[in-house]
């Protein structure tokens, strides 16, 4: 049917396309709450979509990649996607994390970032990463630390 090839190319899209890709169970989110989490997500630069289990194996099951993802789809799942510019990714995670864990009715399974598949813990342990711009301050600081030391030690 049409609705079922427009659902797979539309799932397809997410998956592959977008940098950033959580699959999350719902248990009884009622209208009200998913228009809640998604108005909040949308804010993040983020999307919410409720998907057809089925439809999602059936593009899982078609790329060699993601075929790890296809044990997460089981039950009511929605997806959580972006394509998020590098700097603000570790915090687009943290923030997503937290609209996640404040809803009692989502969990999140997995995903991935780029073409790297994700458990829970990984999800977890990249959402307290710093920023790329705070990283490559610190490195700097490294960095130039020797030579400050050098022309210190040089005046006395």
């Amino acid at each position: 049917p049409l609705h079922t090839v427009y659902l797979f190319n539309l799932y397809y899209e997410q998956l592959h396309f977008n940098r950033l890709f959580f699959i999350v169970q719902h248990n009884n989110l009622n209208v009200q709450e998913q228009i809640i989490i998604r108005r909040d997500l949308k804010y993040l630069g983020a999307d919410m979509t409720m998907i057809r289990g089925s439809v999602l194996n059936a593009v899982i099951r078609q790329s060699v990649i993601y075929q790890n993802l296809a044990p997460l789809i089981v039950g009511p799942v929605a997806m959580i996607s972006s394509n998020v510019s590098e700097e603000n990714n570790p915090k687009l995670v943290s923030d997503i994390l937290n609209i996640i864990n404040k809803q009692k009715k989502l969990l999140l399974i997995g995903g991935k970032l780029d073409s790297s598949l994700l458990n829970l813990e990984d999800i977890e342990r990249m959402a307290k990463l710093p920023n790329k711009k705070q990283l490559q301050t610190e490195i700097v600081g490294l960095l130039s630390a020797p030579a400050a030391r050098i022309i210190e030690i040089l005046n006395r």
